[in-house]
């Protein structure tokens, strides 16, 4: 069984707290942070939000089968079980805490491992393969680039694969107490619907309605004919980069092309992008931190970033992405030191992801713009290591006075900016 000790594996300073009744909680960990069991003397699962009662027999067939493969309309092919009912018990449960399901999720979860190992490798070696060929041989680097991206998606899953899969076979106590807290999590993060990606799904929404702004603009001018301009980017001569991008040279005259810019991007293959990248970490930070941190975080790094570019990069250049560098900069430091409030193996998926940046941002330094990304990084950092100078207390934040009115500030300056950006493109005279 997984150890409930909560002096495991603790820091002097941490057992200290503990003494003292100060250590740091996060209301994933509690046993009441997961739903109220309504079925107190019989067995179930969720499935959908909702309990599936049914026996204990029947939930460890299908323990033992796993979810199987995700369908052609997203759904898995049987339920996962995941969050049970188990009898005795006031609150839901993760089936990785009851000793009656431990060694079916065991079964199931190194045939799934080992099938995701088999898989991911198919992708990973002949697209990183093709990435190596085309840097070196094609005239143009978003080959290079696309390949990368689709050996990326095979890349994270092999090795994480093959991570999980040899701790489950030395440290099956240990993989199920991972399990476990990543199920906790998980359906925590869940739990708050639309109250935990309100921000997120507001800011990146914005920049779906300023790219639109962006194709009247270059429709007017008679620009949107070039497919390759609009489906891979390109930040040559274009008007609605004149009108509001970050242009290097009208930035002394022009100041607010330090922010305009931030809500821009170069085509819809850079806006996706983005966009999934920060559906992604968005979240973590609106939910698992703070609401009020999402735009604060995100406006200073694209500011930072921004000017960072303008210092150092001569070409023009826009996007999202040094307020997003900002956002996992902020994570990655909050993973850091608040590693015992948040799942095992948070701090290092982020750290892993760092690295991939800096590789994919010195292979392809010719298109990406490095300074904003290491500008909005740091600038991310620092917030964190403010946030947390006094030591993580409790995830999420509490309210407080300070954190409100700055969180409403940046959130109305970034309407604002918004807004000016879409009219100076609108608006632009042919």
């Amino acid at each position: 069984m997984p150890s409930t000790d909560p002096n495991d594996r603790m820091t002097p300073r941490e057992s200290d707290a503990l003494a003292t009744s100060e250590l740091p909680t996060a209301p994933w960990v509690d046993p009441a942070g997961l739903p109220e069991n309504p079925l107190l003397d019989g067995w179930g699962f969720m499935q959908g939000g909702k309990i599936v009662e049914t026996s204990l027999e029947e939930i460890q067939t299908l323990a033992r089968s796993g979810p199987g493969e995700v369908l052609w309309n997203g759904k898995l092919e049987r339920p996962s079980i995941a969050i049970v009912a188990a009898p005795g018990e006031k609150h839901l449960v993760t089936a990785a805490d009851r000793p009656e399901l431990q060694p079916m999720l065991l079964e199931a979860n190194e045939a799934r491992l080992k099938a995701t190992l088999k898989k991911s490798a198919k992708l990973f070696f002949p697209m990183a393969a093709l990435a190596v060929v085309t840097y070196f041989v094609s005239d143009s680097p978003v080959v290079s680039l696309l390949f990368l991206m689709f050996a990326v998606n095979g890349a994270f899953p092999y090795f994480s694969s093959m991570i999980r899969l040899r701790r489950l076979k030395n440290q099956p106590d240990r993989f199920l107490a991972d399990l476990s807290s990543e199920v906790r999590y998980s359906v925590w993060l869940s739990l708050a619907g639309n109250r935990g990606t309100r921000r997120t799904n507001w800011l990146v929404g914005a920049w779906v309605v300023v790219f639109l702004a962006q194709l009247v603009a270059l429709y007017r001018s008679g620009a949107l004919e070039s497919v390759e301009l609009m489906m891979l980017g390109g930040t040559g001569p274009r008007p609605d980069i004149a009108a509001a991008g970050l242009v290097k040279s009208l930035v002394p005259a022009e100041p607010w092309r330090l922010l305009t810019a931030a809500t821009m991007h170069a085509g819809m293959l850079h806006l996706l992008m983005n966009l999934l990248v920060m559906m992604g970490l968005g979240v973590q930070l609106e939910r698992g931190i703070h609401r009020y941190f999402v735009a604060l975080v995100w406006l200073l790094g694209a500011v930072v970033g921004n000017v960072a570019s303008w210092y150092s990069v001569p070409n023009p250049s826009l996007g999202a992405s040094g307020g997003i560098a900002a956002v996992f900069g902020y994570l990655l430091v909050t993973g850091w030191v608040c590693h015992r409030l948040l799942p095992p193996g948070y701090f290092g998926r982020l750290a892993a992801n760092l690295v991939f940046m800096c590789v994919l941002g010195y292979l392809f330094r010719d298109i990406i713009d490095n300074s904003a990304h290491l500008g909005g990084l740091i600038t991310g950092c620092v917030i964190a290591l403010l946030t947390f100078c006094r030591g993580p207390r409790s995830l999420p934040l509490q309210d407080q006075a300070w954190l409100t009115a700055v969180g409403r500030v940046s959130e109305v300056v970034t309407l604002l900016v918004v807004i000016f950006t879409i009219l100076q493109l609108v608006l632009l005279r042919t």
